[in-house]
């Protein structure tokens, strides 16, 4: 069920750019990459139906070259005016959420081997 959940969705956002940017010059290059990821996507699916690629890790990075190429695309056909929003991650993803701490965990090795002592195993 996943293997088959996650082809779909590949598929689906492959589909969805190269539907935006059907017959619009000024995305012909992500046009014509939408059709390769799709045309890929399509090999994969047929290959994996005859052949033992499915346990490899061919379906991953597939999955995750299109998601990628999927948020890039809808990034730029929205900041050239494309009539798309680009996709939100909403609060978990901000920048602005990450707190570091500027103090060290404690390690009670590295606190005995800066007094003089052996740390132990």
């Amino acid at each position: 069920m996943f293997y088959l959940g996650v082809l779909f969705i590949s598929f689906q956002q492959v589909n969805r750019i190269r539907k935006l940017t059907r017959g619009r010059p000024e995305f012909e290059q992500i046009h014509n990459i939408a059709y390769c990821m799709f045309l890929s996507l399509i090999s994969y699916a047929i290959t994996s139906f005859f052949a033992t690629v499915g346990y490899g890790f061919y379906l991953p990075a597939l999955a995750g070259i299109s998601s990628v190429f999927y948020v890039a695309a809808m990034k730029e056909i929205s900041g050239r005016g494309g009539g798309v929003q680009a996709p939100s991650f909403g609060p978990m993803m901000a920048p602005s959420r990450i707190q570091m701490s500027a103090k060290p965990a404690w390690n009670p090795a590295l606190q005995s081997a800066s007094n003089g002592a052996r740390p132990r195993g």
